[in-house]
């Protein structure tokens, strides 16, 4: 680990450097004893503002933001204390533990990185996936009867929508939480579902499966190339104009070193069986060849007939191969009207589109508004 992430690792315990814990010593407010919270008593305006401190500032010099602490300092939220308590206040008493990607996730980033609060227990589900890392300590989660302990250096990859509870009593210890938004997924992360390889068939299986794999565990030991390169993602989410690209490229970066090079201490390794295997290669074929590919050709390729192919892909996925290809071309249209300042025209031919009227009529189909309207949008973000 280098010196400045040296610094920063000694930093990240001191209240006022990064991360605010919501329950400091000195405003404990019962929470050691997690009344209000776990049984999900309403949270009264005082006791809010005197737990959850927010801070105002300007994000990308166009929204007005203001960094709320419910779930831990470095999650940015558009919205007054009184409307986040009001909207936590409807969800819990509907039944509803899902937490939407917006809470995490802001504007047109891909990912957001954050440190799991201490002495509270939260009972959720997220709509991202989200990977957690200890950094320091030990972290207890449950995700349905089963409770694990990951201590320094272990992870656990939760697919979306997983319900989980989790607890930390130590105030010494330090998990990141690294949220990724499952829509921009299959293109911003590309490189990580189209190799050979463990970790494109979990991830495939993970997003498209209609039984994925609800978590797994990487019970890894310390690596301070990982913990190096969650600390330079919170530095650059501070940043007031961060690098999406560069965000991606490191997150990318950590996954691929915990995969690889710790795919022995996967505790829960999943066995993918022959139609799993032949799935996921077949939709990792598809982000590879998307622009100039056709049922006929992919069955080729695979040496199994089209309609067989077609039964396997319904079977496995609920999708047809035109739903998943199409899915395809128009989240990497997305991603270059995102990325580049290509013409309609020729991002059309890059996707495999000969008519743009095709191209936008599809894109407003699944965005509610045309590429040219994403692309302000995005613009104006930035």
């Amino acid at each position: 680990m280098n010196e400045k992430a040296i610094l920063k690792h000694k930093q990240l315990n001191a209240p006022e450097v990064f991360f605010k814990d919501c329950f400091r010593k000195n405003k404990i407010v019962k929470c050691q004893d997690r009344i209000f919270l776990q049984n999900n008593i309403d949270i009264t305006d005082d006791i809010y503002n005197h737990v959850f401190p927010v801070k105002n500032f300007s994000f990308n010099d166009h929204v007005d933001v203001e960094m709320d602490s419910f779930f831990g300092i470095g999650l940015i939220i558009q919205n007054t204390p009184e409307q986040i308590v009001s909207k936590i206040r409807k969800r819990l008493s509907r039944g509803i533990k899902t937490i939407p990607h917006e809470s995490f996730i802001l504007g047109n980033s891909d990912i957001s990185i954050s440190k799991t609060i201490r002495f509270a227990q939260f009972d959720v589900a997220f709509e991202n996936i989200d990977i957690k890392y200890v950094f320091e300590g030990e972290l207890k989660i449950s995700i349905g009867p089963e409770t694990f302990k990951l201590k320094k250096g272990s992870a656990i990859v939760l697919s979306p929508n997983i319900g989980f509870s989790e607890i930390i009593d130590d105030e010494d210890t330090i998990v990141f939480d690294l949220m990724i938004r499952v829509s921009t997924f299959t293109s911003a992360f590309l490189n990580l579902i189209t190799g050979n390889n463990y970790i494109s068939k979990f991830f495939i299986n993970m997003l498209y499966s209609n039984n994925p794999p609800p978590y797994t565990i990487i019970q890894s030991p310390p690596d301070d190339k990982l913990a190096d390169t969650l600390l330079q993602l919170f530095e650059l989410q501070e940043d007031t104009h961060p690098n999406i690209m560069m965000n991606n490229v490191l997150a990318q970066l950590f996954i691929c070193h915990l995969f690889y090079h710790y795919e022995d201490y996967i505790q829960n390794k999943h066995a993918f069986n022959k139609n799993e295997i032949l799935v996921a290669d077949i939709v990792s074929y598809l982000h590879n060849n998307y622009s100039n590919t056709s049922l006929q050709d992919v069955s080729e390729q695979f040496s199994l007939s089209a309609k067989y192919m077609s039964k396997i892909l319904n079977e496995r996925l609920g999708l047809s191969y035109m739903s998943i290809i199409t899915d395809i071309k128009i989240d990497k249209a997305k991603e270059f009207l995102k990325s580049t300042d290509l013409s309609i025209e020729e991002i059309c031919s890059l996707v495999g589109y000969s008519d743009s009227r095709q191209l936008r009529s599809l894109f407003n189909q699944k965005y509610g508004m045309s590429p040219s309207e994403y692309r302000k949008t995005i613009k104006k973000q930035s």
